[in-house]
């Protein structure tokens, strides 16, 4: 049972309808689902095992904006010219996608889930944004209003957005771990780096994600 509900889709009540079925096949009498549910946490608990993620591969991939930012400078003035960092996050494999723009328009945001993609070779189910303008124009109880540009996207990819809900940070909690994640160990580590142009900059966060994803 332990090792099933890490399966994609798999929940104990699909596995206690599996265990009735093949019980009553052998002709025996099948635990009902809460003596099923209770002897799993028991068994569960005895091994010291970890109850199964919530989590499932493929199935969501959170996205933010750091909270802290880098920089390039002008070759020509010496001015620093802010570069704010967009983080995604796969919740399973704890893999992250990291990349700088010079702005936080729909542009970048849109750009920066289609590079998220590729880098991971595919698309999620879901995508999990924090409430801010780029992606969500109005963050609702009921149903939070979308983007249009953002809708449009997730309706190309053939997924589904659905919004954190505000102040809650435990919604994402992927994207809020490896937002201070890639902090630590990307934004901090490049604090004194002197890049010139975006790229530039890019490439050594890449250089960095690569040796933290690996």
């Amino acid at each position: 049972v332990h090792k099933e509900l890490q399966k994609k889709h798999v929940t104990l009540k699909l596995l206690h309808h599996e265990y009735v079925h093949s019980a009553k096949e052998a002709q025996k009498m099948p635990y009902a689902y809460r003596t099923f549910a209770e002897k799993y946490g028991q068994y569960a608990q005895k091994y010291k095992l970890t109850m199964p993620l919530k989590r499932k591969p493929g199935e969501i991939m959170e996205v933010d904006w750091a909270g802290t930012i880098l920089s390039i400078q002008d070759r020509v003035t010496g001015e620093e010219i802010p570069a704010y960092i967009f983080i995604a996050a796969l919740p399973y494999s704890q893999m992250m996608y990291v990349e700088a723009f010079l702005d936080m328009k729909s542009t970048s945001w849109l750009t920066a889930h289609i590079h998220a993609f590729n880098y991971f070779g595919g698309v999620t189910e879901t995508l999990v944004p924090d409430n801010l303008k780029t992606g969500v124009i109005k963050a609702q109880r009921e149903e939070s209003v979308l983007n249009e540009a953002y809708r449009e996207l997730a309706d190309h990819y053939r997924t589904v957005i659905v919004p954190s809900r505000v102040r809650k940070p435990k919604d994402k909690p992927s994207a809020e771990g490896s937002v201070g994640y890639a902090s630590r160990q990307i934004i901090a580590a490049l604090r004194n780096a002197q890049c010139f142009h975006l790229t530039e900059l890019n490439q050594t966060i890449f250089e960095k994600l690569e040796e933290i994803n690996t």
